[in-house]
């Protein structure tokens, strides 16, 4: 017996059937598939034509396969055809992008492979759209990028903590000891003028110490109403000093100024960068002008960038050299900086736009290469009834009328100056170094004592600790605490402890006398 003879008709009808079916299985795929004949598009299913940017399937045939390839991935493309010429079936998939019927691009991972279409030779592609998953990939690397700079952020928080301490103690002792100079001379004695000076650069030192504070997350943010002229014009005092004769720092505001809820450090901190910036943008031989101004301003509902509402906006305008289109894109990057290596760190107007994001506050900024640049700050309204509080003015001490305070403090030089400055105003002090001394005196004398001041951090223990041992022994004692850390743990230890003042370091002479009379105990006239 032979083989069986082959029924011609019926196979082809199964052919037939088997490519109508393959037909309409490719058509439906949700995935662009496309035949070509090194050419020109033969066929195209409906999601290649969605890809491409055509009509329909239809529209896709006759494309030319050279205009669907991007101009400088054309080489790598001619490659490929070749060696399925020279006979490979399948090729690796890799990644081109598509230029589609609009001349956009879209990113696609390419698989193709040999095939017959129409009884001829041909090669049929898949193409699998990457624009979600490059997206993802582009999210996954920002992420990763925030998340190591957020590492490297909090290390620097760490260090600059630490740093902000041991800086805190020394402005301590330079402002205690300028301040006995002081009283020792005289308000009348020509050198006073200079020791006042020493002291407004030690105030603007304590404010820097805060935003580094803030900075590292280990002191909460003071939000206070105020006007925004007056710590312009501290900025402009402080700058004086600083900025070349012929660069003029003008302040202009308006008689009726309105107030803003804000925190004063922050503040002082975001406009000395932004005037330190300014003057590094000006040039010679043009003008040296940098001019603040306060002025409000109201923001209707059509505004895209800026939410609606009453604000006081605080600009900074200076007549430097400006920025181009690209610059303006980047300078709120954390480490972005246009100075050469070693003039900058990057981190100015980053630490403005955070200041700025913490206050619900928006930022504006026109700039044009050869005219200068312009930044204006915007502050929302806190409204008129609200207590503006102004510079500090002339200090007011308050005597001790021979009221006793019992001080601890662990550095020498610091215990030295706060025990003068305390007995100048006519308290008994007796001071201690630690806290076994400290604890070993009040519990010889509880009674003996009308107020403790006791620092917070110490080597031999937390202030806090001595301070529950105290109102152990005796409850009704007023305790004060002094701190360069005054976060809200501090702050809510304190209160369970029953700590009734708060002292930030480093502290003023003023700020020394207000909260020592304020807590401690009135002794009876004789």
């Amino acid at each position: 017996m032979g083989d069986r003879p082959v029924d011609a008709p019926k196979a082809e009808d199964a052919l037939r059937t088997s490519e109508a079916r393959y037909r309409q299985l490719v058509e439906l795929a949700p995935i662009a598939v496309y035949v070509h004949d090194g050419r020109r598009v033969l066929f195209g299913n409906a999601a290649f034509a969605r890809l491409v940017g055509v009509a329909d399937a239809g529209a896709a045939i006759g494309l030319a396969v050279a205009s669907l390839v991007a101009p400088e991935q054309k080489a790598l493309v001619r490659e490929r055809f070749a060696a399925l010429r020279d006979g490979e079936t399948a090729l690796p998939p890799a990644e081109f992008d598509l230029v589609r019927a609009d001349g956009g691009r879209v990113p696609v991972e390419v698989m193709a492979s040999q095939c017959v279409f129409a009884e001829r030779p041909a090669i049929q592609v898949v193409l699998v759209d990457l624009t979600e998953r490059r997206r993802a990939e582009q999210e996954r690397a920002s992420l990763e990028t925030q998340l190591r700079r957020a590492q490297r952020m909090e290390a620097l928080g760490t260090l600059a903590g630490g740093i902000a301490h041991d800086f805190n103690n020394m402005l301590a002792v330079i402002v205690a000891n300028t301040t006995l100079a002081q009283l020792d001379l005289g308000q009348d004695h020509p050198v006073s003028v200079t020791l006042g000076d020493v002291l407004l650069a030690t105030e603007r030192a304590r404010e820097l110490v805060r935003g580094i504070l803030t900075f590292s997350r280990q002191q909460p943010h003071r939000r206070e109403p105020l006007r925004l002229s007056a710590i312009a014009r501290e900025v402009q005092r402080l700058l004086r000093a600083t900025l070349p004769a012929a660069v003029v720092l003008s302040v202009e505001s308006p008689e009726d100024e309105e107030q803003v809820l804000a925190d004063r450090s922050q503040i002082q901190q975001a406009l000395m960068n932004l005037c330190t910036n300014a003057w590094h943008a000006l040039e010679e031989g043009r003008p040296q002008h940098i001019e603040v101004r306060i002025d409000p301003l109201t923001v209707g509902p059509e505004s895209r960038d800026v939410g609606a509402g009453r604000y006081v906006r605080l600009s900074v305008r200076d007549s430097g050299r400006g920025m181009d289109a690209a610059t303006l894109e980047r300078i709120f990057d954390p480490f972005f900086t246009t100075k050469p290596p070693g003039a900058g760190t990057g981190l100015g107007l980053s630490t403005v736009h955070g200041i700025l994001k913490g206050h619900q506050a928006f930022v504006r900024v026109e700039s044009e290469p050869g005219v200068g640049s312009t930044f204006a700050l915007l502050f929302p309204v806190a409204g008129r009834d609200a207590e503006a509080l102004e510079p500090h003015g002339e200090v007011r001490t308050h005597r001790g009328e021979g009221r006793s305070v019992l001080l601890l403090e662990d550095e020498e030089a610091l215990i030295t100056g706060a025990r003068q400055l305390l007995e100048r105003l006519g308290y008994a002090v007796s001071a201690h170094t630690t806290m076994e001394g400290a604890m070993a005196a009040f519990q010889r004398a509880p009674d003996a004592y009308d107020v403790v001041v006791t620092d917070n951090g110490m080597a031999s223990g937390s202030g806090l600790q001595f301070a529950r041992a105290v109102a152990h022994l005796r409850p009704e004692v007023p305790i004060i605490l002094a701190s360069g850390f005054l976060n809200d743990e501090v702050r809510r230890v304190s209160a369970e402890v029953g700590v009734r003042g708060l002292l930030e370091k480093p502290y003023s002479l003023e700020d020394l006398s207000r909260i020592v009379d304020q807590n401690a105990r009135r002794r009876p006239r004789p």
